[in-house]
């Protein structure tokens, strides 16, 4: 196989002994076949056939960017994935052999405020002091770093791609509230766990130089989307 992520499997014979060969253009593909082999031995009730119900195959993706997405709205909920290393080595396990390759964490969206932006949640920028994330501590951000950077490593320890989305970059209540009660009262006044410091003055100029330090911090990340209307 030649094409990116393709595979072949063929039963052969060599010195007169039965013998399975696989094989992948890349990793990916050698990934996809072997994890196909492992699932179809699993299916054989004997020891002595295991690769009975292996069959012989040359495959190549017709949809070359198969991804799934996740969001951030909710901080509880959100936190008790991003924390569990176990959960994130399930979960990419399950899109291994699902074969999907691209993955994306959307940060923001008519969410009541969290994650609008995303920057203050993992630092501070230096330049724009004012701007932060109420409540959290320099501590908790170094762990959410410390958390987000051990999910892209096992995403592409599974060959995955990992990609950020960014949906809001300044809260202004409204229908960013997302229907909660009371939540657009709060983007008056500093608020815990909502960003503060983020005006019409700044906007651009915080986000830049945010962006640019997200980039540097979260090298290791694939892709940067821009979610708006």
């Amino acid at each position: 196989p030649t094409k990116a992520e393709s595979l072949l499997v063929r039963h052969t014979k060599s010195a007169g002994r039965q013998v399975l060969l696989v094989s992948g253009a890349d990793d990916r593909g050698l990934m996809y076949a072997l994890l196909d082999i492992a699932d179809r031995v699993s299916w054989s009730n004997t020891t002595d056939e295991p690769f009975v119900h292996v069959r012989d195959t040359s495959e190549e993706p017709y949809v070359l960017e198969r991804a799934v997405s996740i969001y951030t709205m909710q901080r509880a909920y959100f936190e008790s994935r991003l924390y569990d290393q176990s959960y994130w080595q399930r979960y990419f396990d399950m899109l291994a052999r699902s074969r999907i390759n691209s993955f994306v964490v959307i940060f923001g969206y008519e969410n009541g405020g969290f994650m609008a932006p995303p920057y203050p949640y993992f630092f501070d920028v230096a330049e724009f002091p004012q701007v932060k994330l109420i409540g959290i501590t320099a501590e908790q951000q170094q762990r959410n770093v410390a958390a987000f950077k051990k999910m892209i490593e096992i995403a592409h320890a599974h060959g995955v791609d990992f990609t950020a989305g960014i949906w809001d970059h300044i809260y202004r209540g409204g229908v960013q509230g997302g229907g909660i009660a009371g939540a657009s009262e709060k983007a008056d006044k500093p608020t815990e766990g909502l960003v503060w410091g983020v005006t019409a003055e700044n906007l651009a100029a915080y986000n830049k130089a945010a962006l640019r330090k997200f980039m540097e911090v979260f090298a290791e990340i694939d892709g940067i989307q821009f979610r708006m209307h």
